[in-house]
């Protein structure tokens, strides 16, 4: 009898330590989703940022707002620098040089 208690003391210590990986994998799995999700909003918010500035400027320099639409295409240029957005700095790099090269 000794030996059955024994073995169903391993039993349980073993599908104790079961479910507390399990429950500790899941609750890694929860948080790293939430911190993913807040990274994804953040790059999704800078992205509209630089894409705003890049509007207003395009209505700036239809409204013949040379000044202004630079301005405003160099913060557009910034925030894609930082969101790494090569295309989107060469873009804007590009209409920078024919504003000032306009004038």
């Amino acid at each position: 009898m000794k030996k059955n208690t024994k073995l169903t003391r391993i039993i349980l210590i073993c599908v104790s330590v079961v479910i507390l990986i399990t429950a500790g994998i899941f609750a890694a799995m929860n948080l790293n989703k939430n911190t993913l999700s807040n990274k994804s909003d953040t790059v999704i918010s800078s992205k509209q940022a630089a894409d705003d500035f890049k509007a207003q400027a395009i209505k700036a320099e239809s409204n013949k707002n040379i000044d202004e639409a630079i301005s405003l295409y160099e913060k557009a240029k910034a925030k894609y620098q930082d969101l790494k957005d090569t295309n989107s700095v060469i873009d804007m790099n590009a209409k920078i040089y024919i504003l000032e090269h306009e004038e």
